[in-house]
């Protein structure tokens, strides 16, 4: 897959040298999606460029850039390169190829909690699609991630193909429209709580606390 991707880069690089007799417009804003995050590159006329990323919000990252063979190379570091073709910048990060647009990216506003949710609403296969940490998402399928939760009654039991971990099962009891599960230690001491809530648009949230990790799932035949 990675040849592929150098492939594909450097057809779009002979197509961009090519086809620029003159240097073309990237200056303004670009968006694309980071390992899940969404990254906004500003590229100045000035020559230097910012990296917004949600989960650099206190300390977005400003560099440089310089014009090289019809190329956009990054802090002259040759293996960040923007190669300009067809209104689009084709930027690689150590060989992976991600494609910015001048169409910003939608944030992403979760559902509110259908507080009145019954167990029997919460049965079946639910597959995450998002994760969240720290007040940050990422969409689980640009991030090669998968987690599969399964309800059966109070029983939840979790897999993953890309998580090395064994199968996990945990109990939970529901009340108020939700589940929930107290972990324990050997000390028999509270250390995490585990919130299960369906949310309005047929979803679900799973949170963890005090680790402020979450997980946004959708039924798996929905």
């Amino acid at each position: 897959m990675k040849k592929l991707l150098t492939a594909l880069l450097l057809i779009c690089m002979a197509f961009a040298c090519s086809a620029l007799a003159e240097e073309p417009d990237i200056f303004g804003n670009w968006y694309t999606l980071y390992f899940g995050q969404r990254l906004t590159l500003v590229v100045n006329e000035d020559g230097t460029y910012q990296r917004f990323l949600p989960s650099e919000a206190d300390a977005p990252y400003t560099g440089t850039w310089a014009w090289g063979d019809g190329l956009v190379v990054l802090d002259e570091d040759n293996s960040t390169v923007l190669v300009p073709a067809n209104d689009v910048l084709m930027m690689t990060d150590n060989l992976d190829v991600y494609t910015m647009t001048r169409t910003e990216l939608p944030e992403f506003y979760p559902a509110q909690p259908n507080e009145n949710a019954a167990l029997e609403d919460y049965q079946g296969t639910w597959t995450a699609y998002r994760a969240a940490a720290y007040g940050m998402t990422v969409d689980m399928a640009s991030s090669d991630l998968d987690l599969t939760m399964t309800i059966d009654g109070g029983e939840i039991r979790f897999e993953s193909q890309s998580i090395e971990t064994n199968e996990i099962v945990i109990r939970a009891a529901f009340g108020e429209g939700h589940l929930v599960c107290a972990e324990y230690n050997d000390a028999n001491e509270a250390i995490a709580t585990h919130t299960f809530q369906l949310l309005n648009d047929g979803s679900l949230y799973y949170e963890i606390q005090p680790d402020m990790v979450g997980y946004y799932f959708m039924k798996a035949d929905a």
